[in-house]
């Protein structure tokens, strides 16, 4: 809920004059200083909506291509480790037959 302030108020530990703009304030907070008279709502212009939403998405799609770019890296950290872990194995046998 975004508030605009007709009074100064204090909010979370910081001091707001009239006149600015509280964002993303908890219903239950926003409704007590409506009901005190000393915030109104404000709606969201089209706009603001569609920016918002706009970088909603992007966020969203570049949190997926790094989650996306981490998993090839552990798959491909892995597959270096099997490889090692295969080689060291097969040099331990070579080491064995060799020692017979």
């Amino acid at each position: 809920m975004d508030l605009k302030v007709s009074a100064n108020v204090k909010h979370n530990g910081k001091w707001h004059e009239p006149g600015n703009e509280l964002k993303k304030v908890k219903k239950e907070d926003g409704e007590r200083l409506i009901s005190l008279g000393i915030a109104e709502e404000i709606k969201e212009s089209e706009a603001d909506k569609k920016a918002r939403l706009e970088g909603e998405r992007q966020a969203a799609e570049k949190e997926k291509a790094e989650a996306e770019a981490k998993a090839a890296e552990e798959a491909a950290k892995a597959e270096e480790e099997e490889k090692a872990k295969a080689e060291a194995d097969k040099k331990a046998s070579k080491k064995d037959e060799s020692g017979k």
